[in-house]
């Protein structure tokens, strides 16, 4: 009902109905209905008026996706055809499994409790995708656009987040609380204000999108996670069905135990490293956020004075781009005629100089170029270059990459980096930022 007030409140229905309006109607419709078939559902006895409560509690999700996925259109846009299509499967699967569960139960009448499980876990699906959605429609706001949306995402946020409570709930001990089933209606109802001052707000909202690879890594990281709970709350059921007198224990125990593990993925940094190179390949048209990475990488650079700080923040900013966990910095100081480690990080200490004059040096400073220690041991790089590159080189065993630091003409060291978390494809972004940023560490180890 305090949706169906809200309509007629709407100034949506006070002027031209664009396409976000008309979605966000579409959204606040479905609410309203929801909640009068909830309100029918309680005074009736009948089968028919629950199975229609879940039809348009099913439809108000599908419609809140559609009107935030028209707020992400253009980030939508400049996805490519397939992977839009791969990005629908599992919306559509989702719709799909719940509608289908829904009819089993209504057909079937003795479906028993799996069948319910199935439409429980399809249910609690959709918040957990609302609130991936809402956080990439927030994170990908410019700064001076965050006004008009924030009202929006606190209303849809809380909205979903009680959703995953009461599902999860559900999930894990085979039943609905009573109670917090009963203050759904009021959750839902009290997100009305928000959502009066976010269309309000409406010539604001989502001014600016622009398509952000931290928001988007944040928000693969998050649906990884609600996947991982979902799948353990299944789990856990079934440990609780199975498990006799000892079920409600085993559940305590394996929720405990896969919270410590999942502590322990969302710390792994090569798990993290992982999901970063798969974002960028297969969501973007190019790997790297390159004005944020400047951003950083300079930062880093002016964050110490001396001299012997800055080449160790030089070894950290270079590896940090590649998703190296170590490296170690080749230095020639003035009037010396041979370049010798001067810096490490997480990289064992090697007393090998190298020559100034060494064909290996001079392969790099006239070639300006980054030499892949992998392609080399497997004789496949250049022929000058496998000819170049010394023993001792080699024979370190976790190094990967070496990069010339380069001021003009002159060669004032080189960083040698240890091989990467995760597989990473040398192609020529890695290499053209590796240079510039090569170029940018050199000037400040020249000052």
């Amino acid at each position: 009902m305090v949706y169906a007030g809200y309509l007629l409140r709407s100034r949506l229905l006070r002027r031209p109905i664009d396409r976000s309006a008309l979605a966000y109607l579409a959204a606040v419709l479905f609410t309203a209905a929801w909640g009068v078939a909830g309100l029918l559902d309680l005074r009736s006895t009948k089968a028919l008026t629950w199975h229609l409560a879940l039809l348009f509690d099913q439809s108000r999700y599908i419609a809140w996706a559609v009107f935030m996925l028209h707020l992400l259109q253009p980030a939508v846009a400049g996805m490519a055809r397939q992977r839009r299509w791969l990005g629908g499967i599992f919306p559509m699967g989702l719709a799909l499994a719940g509608r289908g569960a829904d009819l089993y139960i209504g057909i079937v009448p003795d479906a028993g409790p799996h069948a319910e499980r199935w439409l429980v876990a399809s249910q609690m699906a959709w918040p957990v995708l609302g609130l991936l959605m809402v956080e990439q429609v927030f994170r990908n706001q410019v700064e001076q656009s965050r006004w008009g949306a924030k009202p929006l995402c606190l209303g849809l946020g809380g909205m979903f987040l009680f959703d995953v409570y009461l599902y999860s709930q559900a999930m894990m001990f085979g039943k609905f609380d009573g109670e917090v089933l009963a203050a759904r209606g009021l959750v839902h109802a009290a997100a009305v204000p928000l959502l009066l001052v976010a269309a309000r707000r409406n010539d604001q909202w989502l001014a600016r999108v622009r398509v952000s690879k931290t928001a988007a890594f944040y928000s693969a990281s998050l649906l990884l996670i609600g996947l991982y709970l979902l799948f353990i709350a299944g789990v856990g059921y079934y440990v609780r069905y199975f498990g006799g007198s000892w079920g409600g224990a085993l559940q305590v125990a394996l929720l405990a135990v896969s919270l410590v593990m999942l502590t322990g993925l969302m710390l792994s940094g090569a798990l993290r490293a992982r999901l970063r190179v798969f974002v960028g390949k297969n969501f973007f048209s190019y790997r790297y956020d390159y004005r944020l990475e400047w951003l950083k990488f300079t930062a880093m650079l002016s964050s110490k004075a001396s001299p012997q700080a800055v080449g160790g923040l030089v070894v950290r900013g270079l590896a940090d781009m590649v998703e190296c966990p170590g490296g170690a910095l080749w230095f020639k100081s003035l009037g010396d005629d041979r370049y010798v480690q001067t810096a490490a990080w997480n990289m064992p200490q090697t007393g090998h100089p190298e020559p100034t004059d060494s064909a290996f040096c001079q392969f790099m400073r006239q070639r300006e170029w980054i030499v892949d220690l992998g392609t080399a041991r497997k004789g496949r790089g250049p022929t000058d270059e496998l000819a170049a590159v010394p023993r001792w080189v080699m024979d370190v065993e976790m190094a990967w990459l070496v990069v010339p630091l380069l001021v003009g003409d002159e060669m004032l060291g080189f960083v040698v980096l240890s091989k990467p978390r995760t597989p990473v494809d040398m192609n020529w972004e890695v290499r053209d930022l590796l240079k510039t940023a090569a170029r940018q560490a050199a000037s400040f180890l020249a000052q």
